[in-house]
């Protein structure tokens, strides 16, 4: 079941009322709500881990209040979850897809195409065509999955990585 992303807004007062019941009403701020729903792009589950993942660091460190250190390290600890909800939303070409450029650092979209055929195969899946292979790179791409940068050959081709989550 898909969910459509909360605004801003939605995800700052999911967050306030979270914050209120549970931690020090010193211990944070609407800022530090804001910061945390700016970086979970509409993403509730990931926005409460977050904050509690923060929370958990600002105590670690016997902090009065959540510093924006503390929630970058909190989010950081969120993004295999979040990789893991994308992927679950997306067709099992597209984990497949995600699995190889994983395996395969810097793959070439010629290469990457060539692969996904070869696992196709042995997988006795039928492939998508190439207009849809291309298509499901660009929604993984918007989805900050992994990183297209231009190779450094002739034509239209992609160099694909796994993106670093950790900013």
């Amino acid at each position: 079941m898909a969910f459509k992303p909360y605004s801003l807004n939605e995800l700052v007062d999911i967050l306030r009322e979270r914050a209120a019941r549970a931690l020090h009403p010193d211990s944070w701020n609407t800022r530090t709500l804001e910061l945390i729903a700016q970086k979970a792009r509409g993403d509730a589950r990931i926005a409460i881990h977050t904050l509690r993942n923060a929370a958990v660091n600002a105590d670690a460190e016997s902090a009065n209040k959540i510093q924006p250190a503390h929630i970058r390290e909190g989010f950081s600890d969120t993004e295999d979850l979040r990789t893991s909800y994308d992927l679950k939303r997306l067709t099992q070409h597209h984990t497949l897809l995600y699995q190889i450029i994983m395996d395969r650092p810097g793959i070439t979209s010629p290469e990457l195409l060539r692969a996904y055929l070869k696992e196709c195969k042995a997988k006795n899946w039928k492939p998508v065509a190439e207009r849809t292979f291309s298509l499901y790179m660009q929604q993984m791409t918007q989805l900050k999955l992994f990183e297209a940068e231009r190779a450094r050959v002739k034509g239209r081709v992609h160099a694909y990585s796994v993106r670093d989550h950790s900013g």
